[in-house]
C-alpha cells in the first residue's frame, strides 16, 4: 500500500458556507483514461475510511455534453464529505492518472419539490399553490352561478 494515502491530513479547514442547506452534494467529475473505472470499493482500498461508502459512482452516457466522464457523488455536503472529496480528487489524480477532475458543490436533484426543506415535503410548492388557487376559483364560481 502506498504511505501517503494512510498519512493523509488536513491542517486547517475553514467552510465559506457553514450554514448550508443539507440540499446540497458534491459531486466530482473525472476524466480518467478508459482503461481504469474506478469503483468505490476500488477507491476503498486507497482511502482507509468506510465513509467513501456513502458516495455513489456513475458514468456519464454517449449523449452527455460533458463527454465521458466518471461522476461520483456525496450523499451531502457536510465537512467529512467535503475533505472525503479531497481525497477523491488525490488519489484519481494520482494513481488513476485523471486529466481532469472538477469538484463542485450542487443542489441534490432530489430536494426540488420542497424550496424551504423543512420535513414538509410540497407544502409549499407551486403544484400545492395552484391547487389552492384552483379550489378557490371553483368555489367562487359554484357560488356566483
Amino acid at each position: 500500500k502506498n504511505e501517503i494515502y494512510e498519512k493523509w491530513a488536513l491542517d486547517t479547514y475553514s467552510d465559506d458556507n457553514p450554514n448550508q442547506d443539507d440540499s446540497m452534494v458534491i459531486e466530482i467529475a473525472a476524466k480518467i483514461p478508459p482503461s481504469d473505472d474506478p469503483s468505490i470499493p476500488d477507491l476503498k482500498k486507497d482511502i482507509n475510511n468506510d465513509e467513501i461508502f456513502t458516495w455513489r459512482h456513475y458514468k456519464t452516457t454517449s449523449d452527455d455534453p460533458r463527454g465521458d466522464i466518471k461522476l461520483y457523488i456525496s450523499s451531502s455536503s457536510n465537512k467529512r464529505d467535503k475533505l472525503m472529496a479531497e481525497k477523491i480528487r488525490f488519489v484519481l489524480l494520482d494513481k488513476y492518472k485523471a486529466n481532469n477532475v472538477d469538484v463542485s458543490q450542487k443542489i441534490d436533484a432530489n430536494s426540488f419539490g420542497n424550496a424551504t426543506n423543512d420535513g414538509n415535503p410540497g407544502m409549499f410548492s407551486s403544484n400545492y399553490i395552484l391547487f389552492i388557487i384552483c379550489a378557490i376559483v371553483l368555489c367562487g364560481g359554484i357560488i356566483v352561478g
